[in-house]
């Protein structure tokens, strides 16, 4: 006896028939696999307390207070001229994942605009006034 009878495919409008451990056909099985890798991926980076860190008052507020100070992007480009482009994402030099006590360090942050944030977590190889715009920003004083 087979392990499963034929059965229509999971995928909506779908008319095949498959017998395959996902309930999906040959030409939705991929597809499908890679949606449930994602789903996978996004449930463990919800629970990443990392990723929690960004969810906070205190990183919003430095967030915001780092991109009042530097409202255009601090990235340098090819041509040695600062990108012209509002800054709306906060890049740490230095992973969190690498020092988790450099989160909110102003030394180890830039302001972006999206088109000049790299897609790697931290670029500690960046240096200040070749590859970035020093930050008009200081650690916040306690009176």
């Amino acid at each position: 006896m087979p392990d499963r009878l034929h059965q229509a495919c999971r995928e909506n409008g779908c008319r095949k028939r498959t017998n395959a451990r996902s309930g999906y056909c040959p030409d939705h099985e991929k597809a499908n696999t890679a949606l449930e890798a994602q789903r996978i991926h996004n449930r463990e980076r919800r629970d990443d307390p990392i990723n929690k860190m960004y969810e906070t008052r205190a990183w919003e507020a430095f967030r915001l207070h780092v991109l009042n100070r530097n409202p255009l992007c601090q990235r340098i480009g090819t041509d040695g001229m600062q990108c012209r482009y509002p800054a709306t994402l906060i890049h740490h030099l230095i992973s969190p994942r690498v020092d988790v006590n450099k989160f909110m360090d102003p030394q180890n942050v830039v302001a972006l605009c999206a088109a000049c944030h790299p897609p790697s977590e931290g670029t500690p190889d960046w240096v200040a006034g070749r590859d970035f715009v020093e930050s008009v920003i200081a650690a916040p004083t306690v009176a």
